[in-house]
């Protein structure tokens, strides 16, 4: 269903653009412009954080990961308070020095203070690993995990994690103020990559987190890519008591004034220039409706 819905919304916006091109607002090349998945594609995401306390057994366990993430959207179509999810096409590789578990339980659940700034965050695609690859294809049973995590860092004893963090965007359904809960399939999610034979717990580790889109990373944008920010809430006019509610009018939706109806007669008159508006609505929408025979 997401998939569906992603192509459609990707047709519309290749067919706005045509048409801009023809009336010569815009060139060919706005047709194959980047995608805007961070820019401004969704206001949430899930950031799916697997990783490791080497580099060798993270190559295997994203890749094991990222097998699994088709799954997890599977299940997030089925629940009704998400109207769509759509996940990134790639991960992202980060690397981490931590000198306690306290640091160490902030990595895993997407913290990034304490990213190495001289490692470069890489993506799933473009390191092109044969073992990433080979696990992401659903290969990772049959693969050897080395186990080797512990560094020196300084005479002191450090720890360096490897993460890879997948994105999926998720569009929130208002259904009566139902707030939204996919503990279960989170949960689901996990099971199913830990439950992978060579899963070790003091090794590897899985988490989801929510991410509003003025959060996301800094590495997740290209150069000259404009990054979300936080709206700004509009503070209430205090020389009216407190806050204000906005009528329809200021709303931009022109509610015209009723007179007061006293008599049979003037009740008769508004139900039927109710109707007349009603057979005007709907004589206008069905011929909106009929496609035209000319292209």
């Amino acid at each position: 269903m997401s998939t569906k819905k992603i192509i459609i919304k990707e047709l519309e916006r290749g067919g706005d653009v045509v048409d801009q091109i023809f009336a010569g607002k815009l060139q060919w090349k706005d047709l194959f412009t980047r995608h805007s998945f961070f820019t401004e594609g969704y206001r949430y995401y899930l950031s799916i954080v697997a990783a490791s306390r080497s580099k060798e057994a993270q190559l295997i366990w994203s890749g094991l990961v990222e097998s699994k993430v088709r799954l997890l959207v599977a299940d997030l179509e089925n629940v009704d308070t998400i109207d769509l999810a759509h996940p990134f096409n790639k991960g992202f590789d980060r690397v981490h020095l931590c000198h306690n578990e306290e640091e160490v339980e902030k990595v895993l659940h997407g913290d990034l203070e304490y990213q190495m700034k001289d490692i470069k965050t890489e993506t799933t695609d473009s390191t092109n690993d044969p073992k990433h690859d080979a696990a992401a294809q659903g290969g990772a049973d049959k693969m050897e995990v080395a186990k080797n995590s512990e560094v020196q860092q300084n005479g002191k004893e450090s720890v360096m994690i490897h993460t890879t963090t997948y994105y999926v965007g998720i569009e929130i359904a208002q259904i009566g103020g139902k707030r939204l809960d996919i503990s279960y399939q989170s949960h689901d999610f996990q099971r199913k990559c830990t439950s992978w034979q060579q899963y070790d717990s003091e090794m590897n580790s899985l988490n989801i987190v929510t991410t509003r889109s003025h959060d996301l990373p800094s590495d997740v944008f290209e150069p000259g890519e404009v990054r979300p920010t936080r709206a700004k809430k509009i503070k209430a006019n205090k020389s009216d008591g407190g806050s204000k509610k906005r009528n329809l009018g200021a709303a931009g939706l022109e509610v015209p004034s009723l007179p007061l109806l006293r008599t049979n007669k003037d009740w008769s008159l508004l139900s039927r220039s109710i109707r007349i508006m009603l057979e005007s609505y709907f004589r206008l929408k069905l011929e909106s409706d009929i496609p035209s025979e000319n292209y």
